[in-house]
């Protein structure tokens, strides 16, 4: 007998639904936000969901586990997590020296400056990772706080509120992400690019909009309340080897993000 997922209703065919379980890939060891179901499908992939929180401190990332989950309303719950997980490298099943990750950290912030090389440099990480059999792993470490978020659905928009309680200086980030096979076209104001063509990470504007052709829905992010002005949005898609989502980042300096996913048809 499967079990029934808490879900929330936004239209005929599409949901959300909170899955702690779904996943793939690094993602299967951190805790996430809520996956989009569109005509029964839950749309995962590799994602991290929507609405989960990760922290940037120096050169490191902090990653999620999901403390609690409570339906707070018809149309609005809130989840909380603790910022405790962090990347690990692994070279034939054999844990790899920490400066490695520290490299691996480093090189994201070279790879998100050239977004105009990623789907060949992509191409060239899946080659180094098969030929040594490295594989990243989210595993704990020591804590640098929690994050609780508030989300309400109100028709087509989903309205998420972070608020964490965290170690500074750092750049709190809210990850909103699905399916990467599924959505495959991004339309900013530079025009539409389609697969391979997406950037892993680019800076974009407000008005930037993920789509999914064969699913007939489109995703679009905009900031909300107080100390918005300040935010950065990245949007982005990796489909690869132990890689498959596409989204949306949000990102402030400040320990509170406020903003509207809107979830609509093509």
């Amino acid at each position: 007998m499967s079990r029934r997922l808490p879900e929330f209703r936004m239209s005929d065919e599409v949901s959300l639904v909170h899955d702690p379980g779904a996943g793939e890939g690094k993602t299967a060891r951190m805790g996430k936000g809520l996956f989009l179901r569109i005509r029964g499908r839950i749309c995962a992939g590799g994602s991290a969901g929507f609405g989960t929180p990760v922290f940037r401190k120096g050169l490191k990332t902090f990653f999620p586990t999901l403390v609690s989950f409570a339906r707070t309303g018809g149309q609005s719950g809130q989840l909380v997590f603790a910022l405790d997980r962090a990347l690990s490298w692994y070279i034939a099943g054999k844990r790899a020296p920490a400066c490695l990750t520290e490299i691996s950290e480093y090189l994201v912030e070279v790879f998100m400056r050239h977004a105009a090389h990623q789907a060949r440099l992509l191409k060239i990480h899946d080659r180094i990772l098969s030929s040594c059999a490295a594989e990243g792993r989210i595993l704990p470490v020591q804590g640098v706080g929690s994050c609780r978020v508030g989300f309400h659905i109100c028709g087509p928009d989903i309205h998420f509120r972070m608020n964490g309680s965290l170690e500074p200086p750092g750049r709190l980030i809210a990850l909103n992400e699905a399916d990467g096979e599924c959505f495959d076209l991004l339309r900013t104001r530079a025009g539409v690019r389609r697969g391979s063509r997406i950037p892993a990470w680019e800076e974009a504007g407000f008005d930037t909009e993920l789509r999914s052709p064969r699913m007939g829905v489109r995703i679009s992010l905009r900031p909300e309340g107080a100390g918005s002005r300040s935010y950065s949005l990245y949007c982005g898609r990796e489909v690869g080897r132990g890689l498959n989502w596409a989204g949306f980042a949000l990102a402030g300096d400040q320990p509170v993000l406020s903003y509207r996913l809107g979830i609509r048809a093509v």
